[in-house]
């Protein structure tokens, strides 16, 4: 059940309307169909999750009857849980974050298999963890709460022992029929928990995925990286005319991430003018140039190396405009800190 979630996402993301039956097992009760403001049908993944704040001295009771002696606030946790639920909740009017969201967290759930080795310069785990955050629009208050180091996930720099809290939070709803008070059924409460339960293992790398299908843009990407780096480029150069830059006022189906709220003539003047694509494989362009820009953009010798390699002087500049507006650039600080002057100097 768990793992059909990723390939449903993916056919929603990819506009495809069939119902998906055979192959997919989707909870009747949880799958429901919504009509957004454009009258166009897609299916979506509503997950019910309870709130426990009305109950709080009682949830802590139990907490400290079962031995968890963790500090840390309900609506705070709650909000972690939902991020969590609402990645595979496709909103076609959020689908830049979707995909960032989607991608973070497959590549968190690729981390403890990767050869670290060659990442020592920065802590990817980290930087993962707070793009998934991120990409939900998570305010900056409540990023600096929740952290992610050496598999653990921190609350306040305290580790939370997060998958025994999962685990209680639920025992807590189910003993107490708090579920009943809230219209939650029982069997999408359990089917939420395990959602949520199986991400925080895959998160933690207690568990992975079984059939590594759901990851294969990750497993292709890191193949190119451990095997054949030239090749990168290569495929960077081919992918770049189908990542579409746009202002907040432009916001189309094809935009890839956005530049600000005016028009920049000067951005849209360095990108493709073509206005159809074959879905699959401008997701896939969109994909290899996000993982590139957190995986392979972090020093000034990067930069210097796409400038070598890549000739197109339209696309390094459209190249550059992307690495300055892209989320995992902005809210990095590390990135920021090392490539702002300098690309700002190149792109000038």
């Amino acid at each position: 059940m768990f793992e059909d979630l990723f390939l449903f996402f993916e056919k929603r993301y990819n506009r495809e309307k069939n119902r998906l039956k055979d192959d997919y097992i989707i909870n009747e009760s949880i799958e429901k169909i919504y009509t957004n403001k454009y009258r166009k049908s897609e299916y979506c993944i509503y997950l019910c999750l309870p709130t426990l704040v009305e109950y709080e001295v009682d949830l802590f009771k139990y907490l400290n009857k079962n031995k968890y002696n963790h500090f840390f606030s309900i609506e705070d946790y709650e909000q972690l849980m939902f991020i969590i639920l609402t990645t595979f909740d496709f909103d076609p009017q959020n689908k830049i974050n979707n995909r960032l969201k989607f991608l973070s967290l497959k590549n968190l759930f690729y981390f403890n298999s990767l050869k670290r080795n060659k990442f020592i310069e920065f802590d990817m785990q980290k930087e993962l963890f707070d793009n998934f955050l991120i990409s939900h629009s998570s305010s900056e208050e409540y990023l600096k709460l929740f952290k992610l180091i050496n598999n653990k996930i921190f609350y306040k720099n305290s580790d939370i022992s997060v998958l025994t809290l999962n685990k209680l939070y639920f025992s807590f709803v189910k003993e107490n029929k708090i579920y009943k008070k809230e219209k939650i059924s029982l069997e999408d409460l359990i089917f939420t928990e395990k959602i949520i339960d199986k991400v925080l293992k895959c998160i933690l790398g207690v568990e992975h995925l079984k059939n590594t299908i759901y990851l294969k843009h990750i497993n292709s990407f890191f193949n190119l990286y451990y095997d054949d780096k030239e090749y990168i480029y290569q495929i960077l150069d081919k992918s770049l005319d189908k990542y579409i830059l746009s202002s907040w006022k432009n916001f189309n189906y094809n935009t890839s991430i956005f530049y600000g709220s005016e028009n920049n003539d000067k951005i849209e003047y360095y990108q493709s003018p073509k206005k159809r694509y074959n879905r699959q494989e401008k997701l896939e362009a969109e994909y290899f140039i996000d993982m590139f820009i957190f995986y392979c953009i972090n020093e000034v010798n990067d930069i210097d190396k796409v400038n070598k390699i890549i000739k197109s002087d339209f696309h390094k500049k459209h190249l550059f405009n992307i690495i300055c507006c892209h989320p995992f650039f902005i809210y990095n600080k590390r990135k920021k800190d090392n490539l702002s002057v300098y690309l700002n100097n190149i792109i000038i």
